[in-house]
């Protein structure tokens, strides 16, 4: 009896015998039972404490009469507070007697219900109540999709409310209760949160008595309502409206799904009689601005009017032409003279790269070649080219050398020493003058002293072919003689 009975028993009075009605509760039930609604069946001094149960208990037994409950008829017994059980004689001694016990034996159940439909709609509320709470009745609210996971509770509440509801919190909810120490049947009850659109649009405004065009930009949306803020409205996705006056206007574009959820942009249009347009334009160097078919690269003031049918439009435009250029200055001015020269680049641009990569305003060079430098600021560019051009070698060789003298003075036949290193290719042959190779090498850095298989030959004139190549230049062909003292 602790965590069972009833709230309401019905039953019908078959035979004019006596009608007994035996009712067991708790003693804080036992003043609110009803008969058909009437209150007053039964008075709490009408109960007696039910023996062994120390007061936990109580009990009252009932005579109905037949004004009360007539044969053939059903009464309702109710308690507005507990639960209860109900026993029933019918019957007296020497007649057939019938009696029966009426009381629920499951467990009192958790009734909720959705107050706010079991589909709403994103951003609207979610509102579940439980329709038969019983005193002193705790709950816990969960959701069965969020591994049950308690929302609210465990506490009193007989109401759950999710303000400004979202997708996720769809699914199906998960409703435990208990009252006194008595666990309660739990009730579940699914709700469906739908995503509403996404409502969005663009206007081209003309002006009075011109077409405006408005393009719907909503997401999701099957139907579209549209106010011009004029009076004037639509249900085309795509409308155009005519404003007869200039001024300022709300647009409102209200945008439904197939299950009623909405969603509304707004936003404000001026209305002019005429439109009147300025820009200003920047126009990098060696570039032009077309301009209403116009090619424009001078700086100055142009307008260009359009006559619209009653809206005329006039666009004044102010063009300014960047004037930059980059100059390219080199020091030394002569790069043969060390093979080396600085390349330095000047222009209002503030940003340089050079064709060799580099971006600061001067670089180094060490060879022949065409050098490209581009300045730059934002979008705009101006460039600029500087070539060095290849330097000519000029090769020097003595007529005569001493190598028997043995003084350290002229004692070889060889190449200056400083164009060494410029050489990339390189051979020399020495004949003697029957037109016999004596000696012959590819090093540019060779040295001959008339040494010929280990026997000094002086006295006597030697002829000599060189061929020699410098880089980006051609090989050169030096032919001549030496005379060896």
């Amino acid at each position: 009896m602790k965590c069972r009975g009833s709230r309401s028993v019905s039953v019908t009075r078959s035979q004019g015998d006596n009608y007994y009605i035996t009712l067991v509760t708790t003693q804080n039930h036992i003043g609110n039972f009803t008969l058909n609604g009437a209150s007053g069946i039964k008075n709490t001094s009408d109960f007696h404490s039910v023996p062994g149960t120390y007061g936990a208990y109580f009990f009252a037994r009932k005579l109905l009469s037949t004004t009360q409950f007539p044969v053939g008829s059903t009464v309702r017994i109710e308690n507005t507070s507990g639960d209860f059980n109900m026993g029933v004689i019918n019957g007296g001694p020497g007649n057939t007697c019938k009696f029966g016990y009426f009381s629920d034996f499951s467990e009192y159940p958790v009734l909720c219900e959705s107050i706010s439909n079991d589909s709403i709609c994103e951003g609207d509320s979610i509102i579940l109540e439980i329709t038969n709470p019983p005193t002193s009745g705790y709950y816990i609210w969960s959701l069965i999709e969020s591994n049950n996971d308690t929302i609210q509770g465990p506490g009193p509440l007989t109401s759950l409310i999710i303000p400004n509801a979202t997708t996720a919190n769809s699914g199906t909810y998960l409703i435990q209760g208990r009252y006194s120490s008595c666990a309660m049947d739990p009730d579940t009850i699914k709700v469906l949160v739908i995503e509403k659109p996404e409502v969005d649009f663009l206007s081209t405004i003309n002006c009075v008595d011109n077409p405006s065009s408005f393009e719907n930009l909503s997401e999701g949306a099957t139907s579209s309502q549209w106010y011009f803020g004029d009076g004037e409205s639509s249900i085309q996705s795509d409308p155009t409206h005519t404003y007869l006056s200039s001024g300022s206007y709300n647009v409102t574009l209200i945008g439904l799904n197939d299950f009623g959820c909405s969603d509304t942009a707004q936003y404000p249009i001026e209305v002019s009689p005429g439109i009147e347009i300025y820009d200003t334009v920047r126009v990098c160097p060696g570039l032009t601005y077309n301009f209403y078919g116009a090619e424009l690269s001078l700086t100055g003031d142009y307008d260009h009017f359009i006559d619209s049918e009653g809206c005329d439009s006039t666009i004044y435009l102010h063009l300014e032409q960047i004037e930059a250029s980059v100059t390219i200055l080199q020091i030394p001015d002569d790069f043969c003279e060390f093979q080396t020269a600085m390349l330095m680049a000047e222009s209002a641009f503030p940003n340089f790269i050079w064709s060799t990569g580099e971006t600061t305003p001067q670089i180094v060079v060490t060879s022949p070649g065409t050098y490209m430098v581009t300045a730059t600021q934002e979008d705009c560019s101006v460039s600029n080219t500087f070539k060095i051009t290849p330097c000519e070698m000029f090769v020097y060789l003595p007529n005569t050398i001493t190598p028997g003298e043995n003084d350290g003075l002229n004692d070889y036949f060889c190449l200056q020493p400083n164009i060494i290193d410029q050489i990339v290719e390189f051979e020399v042959s020495i004949f003697d003058r029957w037109g016999n190779r004596v000696f012959y090498s590819k090093d540019p850095a060779f040295k001959w002293n008339a040494t010929l298989i280990g026997v000094e030959s002086y006295n006597t004139i030697y002829s000599y072919k060189m061929i020699v190549k410098f880089d980006k230049v051609k090989a050169k062909l030096i032919v001549g003689s030496i005379t060896v003292l």
